[in-house]
């Protein structure tokens, strides 16, 4: 038995069981849901990190937009307040299109 103990997609168990295997699940409430998506997005951006090459990317990516989708969702924020703190940030702080790296403060 392998334990997995993490947020998936809808179709998993099925598929899972599609391939002659068996699995528990259960279904979350609306905090602990929240709480999982968050983890689900600090495991996608690890594989975002890791992926190599333009296809891998666009798929790992793929993934982290819909998580973020639902943190929206369960959260009622809409995408508006989203790109409007953006730009506040982006006037306040800069956004990265220079590219810079700090590398330390004295």
């Amino acid at each position: 038995m392998i334990k997995h103990n993490k947020l998936v997609r809808d179709n998993i168990p099925q598929i899972i069981k599609d391939n002659g295997k068996e699995c528990k699940t259960r279904m979350l409430g609306d905090q602990e849901f929240e709480l999982e998506l968050r983890k689900k997005l600090i495991e996608e951006s690890t594989e975002l990190y890791e992926a190599s090459g333009k296809e891998q990317i666009i798929y790992e990516l793929a993934d982290i937009y819909e998580i973020v989708e639902y943190i929206l969702i369960a959260n009622n924020i809409d995408k508006r307040q989203i790109d409007n703190m953006r730009i506040k940030k982006n006037v306040s702080n800069g956004s990265f299109e220079d590219k810079i790296f700090l590398e330390y403060i004295n």
